[in-house]
């Protein structure tokens, strides 16, 4: 009915169109071309507002933000695929449907404005001054809230959220302050997980947006795993900070070693640290000493000085005795004795210079890392063969004799536990520098960094070794890897299930062509569709030349009415007997001939 309904269509659209081909073939030329070029002209005005309808507005994503922060705006947008712009004041703008999660990935790797209600107040629709106070209030942080959902939505992993402020007002003379709060529900993606790097930026975010609100005063909940999260304080280490930076840390060395042994094939390494997340604070106060910040001014200065003389006594007149002169005393003196007292007071003021010094060490370093290295054992006995073809080409080139006899010998266990103790020292030797600067780094000695490095071996074949024998399909039953003398059982079982493997898929990639063949050749094959006539009910048309008597019409010219005797009916049906007979018993109807008919002589 579906197919009737299509061939309808399309048989009505066919007749349309042949009636205005019909109408324009009356038409001159001219007046054909102008129905042409007015055809044209249609379609470009068509075109043009296609073009014009399918173009986004552009708004501005940072209104108020400063060049520098709309600079590094723009370099993550553009690096993360939304195109971006400038209005003619030099805003950054970017199309209305990417606004939502050019915002959500901004806030979310902090590479937005330092201020978080720039990018957020885009998004709230402004307020009207015919209503009241608390009816402004109350829808902008309606708008607040629904423009916090829709960023924090954006999140990577993030399918919906929903953002409730409560916002208390003060009421009356003397009231407290109430501090403001606010809940934060995210439903997750189907195999996404909320991080504790996401719930910070989900905390920064809504906090950032109003005044009061602090990391502490928001909560996260998350609705797919049931929990509630709040956000770290910057001096805030738990259990989950020590084992991520700890994976940081075994992820890291791991990386080095394997960089390292890169070309050891089926090398196994295993890394564990230890590391320190404890935050030190310390506070340093010391007093300088002087003519080093440490100064003495004077405030007060007093001088007292006093000076006594005494004179020598002079000649007396008349006769005297000189027995009471006194040799001791200078005949000539005229100074006499003198006394002189001097006796100063200073007053200063002293100034002690102090240094302050806060050191803050967020530590985070290893305290032990240990570090395990398998070796596989097709690595030594390829190592065991190399020494002896070394060895096999230096005693031909000293005796000049073909001693090569023993390098395709199986490998002893001796031999490999030579090799092995030998290859163990040289990585040693060569992975110790690794794991001693990590460890320097935490204060720990060389003796005890040197007892984390284990190099061990594999005590069996390794996966690695069959690798091989599994790619080579067919033709892998007796083969071996790493030219070990053949696999043994494991190898004749890894090619048997290879072979198993390669023919299973072998029937399937022929059942598949087979089945695409058969779906082919039967979607060609044309369908038996009913007539016109035999759906209106039209009987089918009858050759011209039958003689069946009605279908006179069907011939060229028309065929008069006989009218039949019942002689002629009788004789026609015996006719259709002897017929009837001769086909049926050709013997009979011959034997029958030859009485009925007479031989003329």
């Amino acid at each position: 009915m579906r197919r009737a309904d299509q061939e309808g269509r399309v048989n009505r659209l066919r007749e349309v169109m042949e009636n205005i081909g019909k109408q324009l073939s009356g038409l001159p030329l001219v007046h054909r071309m102008l129905f042409v070029a007015l055809a044209g002209v249609i379609v470009l005005v068509l075109l043009l507002v296609w073009s014009q309808s399918s173009r986004s507005a552009m708004v501005a994503l940072l209104p108020g933000a400063t060049a520098q922060e709309m600079a590094r705006a723009q370099e993550h947008l553009t690096s993360i695929g939304i195109r971006t712009g400038a209005d003619g004041s030099g805003r950054l703008t970017v199309q209305a449907e990417d606004r939502v999660r050019a915002l959500a990935s901004l806030v979310e790797t902090g590479q937005g404005p330092t201020d978080p209600t720039r990018a957020i107040g885009s998004l709230v629709e402004g307020t009207s001054w015919m209503n009241s106070r608390s009816d402004n209030d109350r829808q902008y942080y309606a708008n607040l809230q629904e423009g916090l959902s829709r960023v924090v939505g954006g999140f990577s992993g993030v399918e919906w959220a929903s953002v409730v402020m409560d916002v208390p007002e003060p009421v009356g003379l003397g009231q407290t302050f109430r501090k403001p709060t606010a809940s934060v529900t995210v439903r997750m993606r189907r195999g996404a997980i909320l991080s504790q790097e996401q719930v910070d930026a989900i905390a920064a975010t809504v906090a950032g947006s109003r005044a009061g609100l602090s990391l502490l005063d928001v909560s996260v909940v998350d609705q797919t795993a049931g929990r509630a999260l709040r956000a770290r304080r910057p001096d805030d280490y738990g259990a989950t900070s020590y084992i991520e930076h700890q994976d940081k840390v075994e992820r890291r060395v791991a990386e080095k070693l394997g960089m390292t042994l890169g070309y050891i094939r089926g090398v196994l390494i295993a890394v564990s640290a230890q590391v320190d997340v404890t935050r030190r604070v310390t506070s340093v106060r010391s007093a300088l000493p002087t003519g080093s910040g440490t100064v003495a001014i004077p405030r007060r200065e007093q001088g007292d000085t006093q000076e006594i003389t005494q004179a020598t006594p002079a000649a007396a007149p008349g006769l005297s005795s000189n027995l009471a002169d006194d040799i001791a005393r200078s005949p000539s003196g005229g100074g006499g004795s003198r006394t002189s007292t001097e006796k100063t007071e200073s007053e200063f003021v002293v100034s002690v210079g102090t240094r302050s010094e806060d050191i803050v060490d967020p530590r985070g370093m290893p305290t032990r890392i240990t570090a395990v290295v398998h070796l596989p054992r097709e690595y030594i006995e390829d190592l065991v063969r190399q020494g002896r073809a070394g060895a096999a080409a230096a005693g031909a080139a000293a005796g000049g004799g073909a001693a090569g006899g023993g390098v395709d010998a199986p490998v002893t266990q001796a031999e490999i536990e030579g090799a092995f103790a030998t290859e163990k020292a040289r990585l040693e030797a060569d992975l110790r520098p690794l794991l001693r600067t990590a460890a320097v780094e935490a204060g720990v000695e060389s003796a005890e960094a040197e007892q984390g490095i284990v190099v061990s071996l594999i005590p069996v074949p390794s996966l690695a070794s069959l690798g091989p024998v599994q790619e080579a399909g067919l033709f892998a039953l007796g083969g071996g890897g790493g030219g070990s003398g053949g696999g043994g059982v494991l190898g004749v079982s890894g090619g048997v299930l290879g072979l198993i493997q390669t023919g299973v898929l072998l029937a399937l990639a022929v059942g598949a062509i087979g089945t695409m063949l058969v779906v082919v050749r039967r979607a060609g094959k044309p369908l038996d569709l009913p007539t016109a006539e035999s759906i209106v009910g039209l009987p089918p048309a009858l050759e011209a030349g039958a003689d069946v008597v009605g279908e006179a019409d069907e011939t060229q010219t028309a065929m008069m009415g006989i009218e039949l005797a019942d002689g002629e009916l009788e004789a026609k049906k015996k006719l259709e007997s002897v017929t009837q007979m001769v086909k049926n018993n050709p013997r009979d109807a011959a034997g029958l001939l030859n009485r009925w008919l007479a031989v003329e002589h």
